[in-house]
């Protein structure tokens, strides 16, 4: 267990009293470091700030027995506390709107000083092929040098996770306590997160997501990047929290191009007209940061065989492609092209979508 020293513990206490926003938690936070008692600071925002009974009910909390509930619970959950007064607290994060008072943890907090970290996000509601691709660049990024930060939701978020969750250089930040990850479905692969990787959430362990939590939970996401990847995003995409929080702290942002008339691309395209870097493959990002690494599409490519080379190089080439349009190009019928398609499949260089469109990966 967690060692805190005092002022660890008043912004850990401050924490418990559900009627303080972030902010004023930081005005208690700004009171301590000059020397001020909590209960005092808490005194001096009566009737301005805080309600004359709310300030009494906190200051009749302050006493060890509920201080020793409050790390009781940590302790449950085997979380640790991450208070802008601690020393792990994350440098980057100090210069964001609103610094989160305190930041739980559980898992790896090593990775809070590794470089290179990088943020992969997308919507919820993604095509098969945006998923592939987000645990692709995922992988790649990872075993490059690179440390992924994501949410927890389904589609880009868990697809992120598992690309990197091998390399164990994954930050995954949750709206909610670590005891009400949302969604449910997701249970599992944040205790896996929390074994290999990091998990942070702003809020108490207990605490149930609610909506408002979302866009506030993108902005320690973007603070801790040095850049953002959108894989996938509509024109009015959650998506956008998170790139304007980028933007703001002058950090990169890069997108992945989608086909006209795609709706979870209609935002990443935007995104791109408006000058995030185009992105297509994992190089682009590694190259920016100085990571670049040798290409290993040469090498596949050069595996295939005399009647599986035309097949990949048109799909390449249309970008995306439906199998009876695939046919009519290469003058064969499509039940000639399933084995191939099948094969280039298990060889992890084409996905199908549910649609039977066909796109490299």
């Amino acid at each position: 267990m967690r060692t805190y020293d005092k002022k660890e513990l008043a912004i850990i206490l401050a924490d418990t009293f559900d009627f303080l926003d972030n902010r004023k938690k930081l005005t208690i936070a700004e009171s301590i470091a000059n020397g001020i008692s909590l209960k005092d600071a808490l005194l001096s925002m009566k009737g301005d700030l805080l309600e004359e009974g709310l300030v009494d009910k906190a200051i009749s909390c302050l006493n060890k027995d509920y201080l020793q509930s409050a790390l009781d619970l940590l302790d449950k959950y085997g979380v640790t506390a991450i208070t802008v007064f601690s020393k792990d607290y994350p440098e980057e994060l100090k210069n964001i709107f609103s610094p989160p008072a305190i930041l739980y943890a559980k898992g790896n907090l090593e990775l809070l000083k590794t470089p290179n970290r990088f943020a992969i996000v997308g919507s919820r509601k993604s095509l098969p092929q945006d998923k592939t691709v987000a645990e692709n660049y995922a992988k790649v990024l990872t075993e490059n040098g690179m440390c992924i930060v994501t949410g927890i939701a389904e589609g880009v978020d868990e697809h992120a996770i598992k690309g990197a969750l091998n390399s164990g250089k994954i930050i995954s930040v949750t709206a909610g306590g670590f005891d009400k990850v949302y969604p449910k479905s997701n249970d599992e692969l944040f205790k896996s997160v929390a074994k290999n990787g990091l998990c942070l959430s702003e809020q108490r362990p207990t605490v149930e997501s609610i909506a408002y939590m979302y866009p506030l939970r993108n902005r320690i996401i973007a603070g801790l990047s040095v850049g953002v990847l959108v894989v996938s995003a509509g024109v009015k995409s959650g998506t956008f929290h998170t790139v304007n929080y980028a933007l703001d702290g002058g950090k990169d942002i890069f997108a992945i191009p989608h086909a006209i008339g795609v709706q979870c691309g209609e935002g990443t395209n935007k995104l791109i007209k408006s000058g995030a870097f185009l992105t297509d493959e994992p190089n682009d990002i590694l190259s920016y940061y100085g990571l670049e690494v040798e290409k290993e599409e040469t090498k596949k490519v050069e595996e295939l065989s005399a009647v599986e080379q035309p097949v990949y190089d048109k799909i390449k080439e249309s970008g995306s492609i439906y199998i009876e349009k695939l046919a009519e190009l290469l003058n064969k019928r499509s039940f000639e092209l399933l084995p191939i398609l099948s094969m280039l499949e298990i060889k992890g260089l084409i996905i199908k979508s549910a649609d039977n469109f066909y796109t490299c990966v």
